[in-house]
């Protein structure tokens, strides 16, 4: 089911938003650790536009496939 994926991955993205916190909190001296929150930080905001991209794709082709049949086929 796409919307438990999209919850799940919502999820997972607020664990680590409060996880960040703390940890920033606790080790916000160590220069390389903060890179490293910022790195994962940029992942995650690129794999949300991934996400994103791939569902309205495959929305789009879903719906053209729903609209075609086997008379008049999709080009």
């Amino acid at each position: 089911n796409n919307n438990t994926e999209h919850f799940h991955f919502n999820v997972t993205v607020n664990n680590w938003v409060l996880t960040r916190q703390f940890l920033s909190a606790n080790c916000g001296a160590h220069v390389k650790f903060i890179t490293l929150l910022r790195t994962i930080d940029y992942v995650i905001e690129q794999f949300s536009l991934i996400v994103i991209l791939i569902t309205y794709v495959f929305t789009v082709c879903l719906k053209q496939y729903l609209l075609c049949n086997w008379r008049n086929p999709c080009l």
